[in-house]
């Protein structure tokens, strides 16, 4: 995970906003979403996944505004404790992820983890932090787009943010091993926030 230029993002030709006739589909049958178990690196299509009760596991820090977060997430990589890591079970296979919670408004500031997405109840390794997050629906964005863009995508398809559900004020940044290697340098994050179908 290294910081990189935020390149302008552009709607895919590929999406398209779903139809409301198959919003009430996945309303009324809501085991008819995907698990998230099933991304995989160079995905082409937005989609709303359904994500299982998990841990997130890593190095965590309190991000402060104005503050640069590169030297905690190179120190974080380069630690004894970040080839362990590597090697949790991962509910997304090959990934890692920062993953952004605990945000105070009061101070502008919030908690980020360099860590991996594991199953529920995984065992922490020692120097390591973790935070459980309940099941939820998550809007999964393409490789290279933004927050604000994966957020319109998962609003146009009749979604919003399910930020207040207890255990889901997060929202994180997916990085796929193979996808790193074929495009160093480049602008890598997938998107992923918690979400629910809008009443």
């Amino acid at each position: 995970m290294s910081e990189t230029v935020k390149k302008p993002n552009q709607t895919p030709e590929s999406y398209s906003p779903k139809k409301p006739t198959i919003l009430s589909m996945a309303e009324e049958s809501p085991n008819s979403y995907r698990s998230i178990t099933e991304v995989k690196a160079f995905s082409k299509q937005f989609e709303i996944y359904k994500m299982p009760a998990s841990r997130v596991i890593g190095k965590a820090f309190i991000h402060h505004p104005g503050q640069n977060a590169v030297p905690f997430v190179e120190e974080s990589l380069a630690s004894s404790e970040w080839p362990i890591i590597l090697n949790l079970p991962r509910v997304i296979s090959d990934a890692d992820c920062g993953w952004t919670c605990e945000y105070l408004p009061e101070t502008d500031s919030f908690t980020y983890i360099v860590s991996v997405l594991t199953p529920a109840q995984t065992p922490v390794p020692d120097g390591c932090q973790y935070r459980d997050v309940p099941e939820t629906l998550v809007a999964f964005g393409l490789r290279g787009e933004n927050m604000d863009l994966v957020r319109a995508k998962m609003e146009d398809w009749g979604y919003t943010t399910n930020h207040e559900s207890p255990g889901c004020c997060w929202n994180a940044e997916f990085y796929f091993e193979e996808e790193c290697k074929m495009y160093p340098g480049e602008n890598n994050e997938h998107w992923i926030m918690p979400c629910k179908i809008r009443r």
